[in-house]
């Protein structure tokens, strides 16, 4: 609720708040409300706490704002104002649909990840989504600063709070919406915590402070426990930096992160068969696949790659006759606190916590900004064997890491809106291990089950260095170790097999799939070739067939030019022939007339003695040509018949539509 209504802008973090307490007054108004009654009402209608003096700092800036106003019996909304104030309800409503729909999705994963556990959440999905928050998401810094912080660790991360941690996982890599609003509900629960806090301490400067990082955030800082640890913590770091906090660490703290690496080496050389809890830095490098040499390149590199960060390296003060502190009572308390694997652990802790007492020359003031210096770990059990240290220091001597980030957070908020998100993945990240007790039986009986023959050596490797195995132990028992036994290590194999074979089958599918589409491209290109051989067919086909319409036409195009021609040429000769038969018929029957009627000679008409003349004379001049010229009659008639059938010819084709023949 109070992420829903989180303001940037906002003078200072409390006045986040103020909206909370107008809405109390709107809802009573006209009644006056006590700064008490306005308190009670925001934790019936929004379920959170506002303490009584912040309710009175917000009234009272209301109040110079003329937003309230003040009478003998308390607090009233000023008419002005009335209708001015925030719609808290709405913004509440809002993010309660959107937290109802993580709910949905977090049954919806359950049901297709681990079927045989939904049970355990589906009653009240909701629920468990809060108490993981509250628990391993947000610091709880009113618990933590009074000095009784939950013992919880990532190791406890079991049952319903691991299927949350893979849930939020899952959305985190796969919907960035529904991520956003688990990153809000984190914030929101960060925001509720430092309400205690008050005003002041989130306005005053933090030149003075030294942030004395423990070993766990050294490994985290250099990337030795994973990508999503050393994002979350160098943007801390970052922030710290931002607000004039210097980070720093003791030699001695570097000597045992070069300590923790050389660790590593054995369990790299038996890959993860080595007996014990399976620390995050083993699973860090056994996941890149690093080689003992990797890690000597980093133990050389060491100092430098710290320096990098920004952070600083800081002697412990020889001041023990001074300020020394009970290192005999505190190495007690650490002891019964602290379930160490080994006395130079413990031993190192001891040096860090009396390092910073003397350091505060054997007290300090009870803020943050005020302490000085103080250890930032990740080890609650440090922080809690610190708190009961007999000393005068009314800030803890150590503070957790995620308290510190939200700390610095809450001040500025909008300088580094992403660290909240990166201190949740870090925490899903951790909550994916197995935990120690767990981890130590697992290899139990791998152990047990490879001596009997039950689980062959390429097996156990697989079993104990891949991170599939420990992803797969954890889905299985959803991090408890009551049922390690031989069938939930071969349920583990069987997964660790799957989870192997996944890529190759992947690739055998993209590889399927390709060669499908392959053949079907060779398909439709061989189709395609086979339409495109039998359209060209086609078309060659109606080529010739044009080719042979064509050469027809042309046939029957000349053979009806000769037609004509030779029906031109006929026609000619017959006109020819009609004239000179006509001729000879003219001249025999004048002649005939003549020798058999001479009488009616002189009796014929002028036109008709014409005719006679005409023919005689027509007959001469052949008789003349012929004498002149020479040749035959025929030969003569075929001079006379050419020109006559080519006009004859001219004529025919006109009437038929045809281009002349000289076209």
């Amino acid at each position: 609720m109070l992420r829903a209504n989180f303001n940037y802008e906002a003078p200072s973090y409390v006045d986040n708040f103020a909206p909370y307490v107008l809405d109390a007054l709107a809802r009573r108004h006209p009644q006056a409300m006590t700064e008490a009654q306005v308190a009670e009402d925001v934790r019936n209608n929004f379920g959170f706490t506002i303490p009584d003096r912040v309710v009175g700092t917000l009234l009272k800036r209301a109040s110079r704002k003329n937003q309230v106003q003040r009478s003998d019996t308390g607090y009233v909304l000023t008419a002005s104002h009335l209708g001015k104030v925030p719609d808290v309800s709405a913004e509440v409503a809002k993010f309660g649909r959107q937290q109802q729909e993580v709910s949905s999705k977090f049954l919806d994963f359950v049901s297709g990840f681990a079927p045989q556990h939904l049970h355990l959440v589906q009653d009240e999905p909701a629920r468990h989504l809060s108490h993981f928050v509250e628990a391993h998401a947000a610091p709880l810094l009113s618990h933590a600063l009074r000095g009784n912080r939950r013992n919880i660790e990532h190791d406890d991360m079991t049952g319903p709070d691991f299927l949350v941690n893979v849930f939020i996982r899952e959305i985190g890599d796969k919907d960035a919406t529904a991520f956003g609003y688990v990153v809000d509900l984190v914030k929101g629960a960060i925001l509720a915590a430092v309400v205690d806090l008050g005003t002041g301490q989130l306005k005053r400067k933090l030149r003075d402070l030294h942030l004395v990082l423990d070993t766990p955030i050294l490994l985290k800082a250099l990337g030795f426990q994973g990508a999503e640890h050393q994002r979350a913590t160098t943007q801390a770091i970052a922030l710290a930096a931002t607000h004039d906090a210097q980070a720093v660490c003791f030699p001695h703290t570097i000597k045992e992160v070069d300590g923790v690496l050389d660790s590593v080496v054995p369990v790299l050389r038996s890959r993860g068969a080595r007996a014990g809890a399976l620390r995050e830095v083993d699973a860090h490098f056994l996941d890149k696949g690093s080689m003992p040499a990797d890690i000597e390149i980093e133990r050389g590199n060491l100092r430098n790659r710290i320096r990098s960060l920004g952070i600083r390296e800081v002697q412990p003060p020889d001041n023990h006759y001074t300020y020394g502190l009970d290192e005999g009572a505190l190495d007690a308390l650490l002891e019964k606190h602290v379930h160490y694997r080994s006395p130079g652990t413990r031993r190192y802790d001891v040096d860090s916590l009396s390092a910073i007492h003397r350091l505060r020359k054997g007290s300090s003031a009870g803020d943050f900004e005020k302490c000085g210096f103080v250890l930032i770990t990740d080890n609650v059990n440090v922080i809690r064997a610190a708190r009961r240290v007999d000393e005068r220091h009314e800030w803890p001597l150590a503070m957790h890491d995620a308290d510190m980030a939200a700390l610095l957070w809450v001040r500025s908020p909008a300088v580094n809106e992403d660290l909240p998100r990166m201190q949740l993945l870090a925490t899903v990240y951790s909550g994916m291990q197995p935990g120690g007790h767990l981890w130590a039986k697992y290899l139990d009986e791998i152990e047990r089950l490879q001596i009997s023959g039950e689980v062959s050596e390429d097996d156990a490797l697989l079993l104990r260095a891949r991170p599939e195995a420990r992803s797969a132990l954890m889905t299985e028992t959803l991090g408890e170790g009551v049922d390690i036994d031989r069938e939930s290590i071969a349920a583990v194999l069987d997964r660790v097999r799957d989870d192997l074979q996944h890529p190759v089958k992947t690739q055998l599918a993209t590889a399927e799939l390709a060669r499908e589409a392959a053949l079907h491209a060779a398909q439709a290109a061989q189709q395609s070739q086979q339409s495109e051989k039998e359209q060209r067919e086609s078309v060659e086909r109606e080529v010739e067939d044009l080719r042979h319409q064509v050469a027809s036409m042309r046939q029957a195009h000349g053979a009806q030019h000769e037609s004509i021609r030779e029906r031109a040429e006929t026609h000619a000769r017959r006109m020819v022939s009609v004239l000179i038969y006509g001729l000879g018929a003219v001249l025999v029957a004048g002649a005939a007339v003549r020798v058999a009627a001479p009488e009616w000679s002189n009796k014929l008409p002028n036109w008709l003695a014409l005719t006679f003349l005409a023919c005689g004379l027509l007959v001469f001049g052949v008789g003349a040509w012929r004498h002149f010229a020479g040749g035959s009659l025929r030969e003569w008639a075929r001079k006379v018949e050419k020109p006559l059938a080519r006009r004859l010819e001219r004529r025919a084709r006109r009437r038929a539509g045809l281009p002349d023949a000289a076209s």
